[in-house]
This record gives structure tokens, sequence and C-alpha cells, in this order.
């Protein structure tokens, strides 16, 4: 595992200007990463061929990793945009060994009396019964109540670029979202539901972003994979 120091050059421009004391800490490298500085990320560039939602987190748990959250993954895209283009296609179009697709996020919709929240962090908050079901633990950490998202089916169609480069607070399209300005900038959107989660999905006809899948179950048809996330302060702990 190496290291480097990367700094763009509008922060050093603004340290020499300004005239103040900085450390500069620098970051590890990790093979298979990519790692996002503005949220302090890495992101596996494989995804791997996973199980259902909830013995995905369990197996991401083992691994001493996590899924990334709606939003870590619109911010992972826009970045692999301009950094990673061949990356980038690879995440968004559909590919020769798994042409139809659904990348897993972490994010469990949940109603409660003042509205829906969604809630993450979750290969810590469900617990599996003696008979293999997966029960809610009460006790959440990472909940938030949406606001600004847009819960009306968009079959047609929403602005992929909209979506990725203004999403709400938790990484969902906004109300006002607009429509595609092309076939290539088509978002077919399903809005979150009770008791459900979130996934990307790619295929030959376009990409999809669904908050309505079963955590349990697995779809007949499309390959459901994952893809790890690690958080760099504790890389930088570790090593």
């Amino acid at each position: 595992m190496a290291h480097r120091i990367e700094v763009s050059d509008e922060v050093l421009k603004y340290l020499e200007k300004s005239r103040k004391k900085y450390t500069l800490c620098p970051f590890y490298e990790l093979e298979g990463f990519t790692y996002v500085s503005s949220i302090d990320l890495y992101v596996a560039e494989e995804s791997p061929i996973r199980k259902n939602w909830h013995e995905t987190h369990e197996a991401f748990a083992e691994e001493d990793s996590r899924i990334p959250t709606i939003l870590e993954f619109a911010i992972f895209l826009n970045y692999v945009k301009k950094k990673n283009s061949q990356l980038y296609k690879n995440i968004i179009q559909s590919q020769e060994k798994n042409p139809w697709r659904i990348e897993l996020l972490d994010a469990y919709f949940k109603k409660r009396e003042d509205g829906l929240y969604v809630l993450t962090g979750n290969q810590a908050n469900f617990e599996k019964g003696e008979d293999g079901i997966y029960v809610l633990n009460r006790k959440r950490k990472n909940a938030e109540k949406l606001k600004n998202v847009l819960m009306e089916e968009r079959a047609f169609g929403i602005s992929f670029k909209s979506w990725l480069e203004d999403p709400n607070l938790q990484g969902l399209p906004r109300r006002d979202i607009t429509r595609p300005e092309s076939d290539k900038d088509k978002l077919i959107y399903w809005p979150p539901k009770n008791g459900r989660v979130a996934g990307i999905e790619v295929s030959p006809g376009g990409i999809n972003l669904e908050c309505d899948l079963d955590p349990s179950k697995i779809d007949s048809g499309p390959v459901f994979v994952a893809r790890a996330v690690k958080d760099g302060a504790k890389v930088r702990k570790e090593t």
C-alpha cells in the first residue's frame, strides 16, 4: 500500500495567499479502490455479485467495509465522470458479462408518524431471527426524514445529469427536477416506499434509480451486485 499527497492548485494558492499554518496529510492508495477526497471515501472499482440486500450487508461487515449511501454513490459517479471516464462508462452502461444488473445501495425507507425516513448503516440495525427472517432493530442511529424529494414515478424519465449534480440531502431527486434533455440524459425513477430499499438498475434499455426494492428477495432476471466502500479516516488509522 503506497501513499501520496494530492492537493489542487486552487487550495495551494489559497493557503499561500492566506499565510496560514497548515499540515498536508497523505492519503493511502488502496488497490482496486478510487479515493474521493470530498467525502474522504474509498470506493471499490468493481462490484461483485451478491445475494439479497440483508445478506450483502452481512458480507460487507465481515470484509470490514460497507455499501455506499445514495448520496455517496452520486458523488462518486460525479467524480469518476471527470477523472476516470472508462470506469464511469462501466458503471452506467450495460456490460457483456452482466447486461442487466442492479447495484444495491445503503438506503432503507421506513414510514413513521411524522413522515417517511431513510435509514442507513443498516448492517448493524437488522437482526436475523431463528426462522431466518430479518427483523428491524428499533435502536437506529442514522435516520433522516425525507425532505424535498420527488415522490412520484417517472417512467418517462428525469434528468440524470440534474440528479447527479444537485440531489437533495439524502441523494434523492428533488421535487423540481427537470425532464431529460435527451435519451442519453434519461434516468427512470421509482420513488421510495415503506419497507423497501434503493438500488441502481442498469440494462440495455437504460438506467433506473429504484427505491422500491424488496430487501429480502432477489428478482428473477437482473444480477444483483454491490460496491464496497471504506471510510478514509478508518483506513488511515489502520495503516
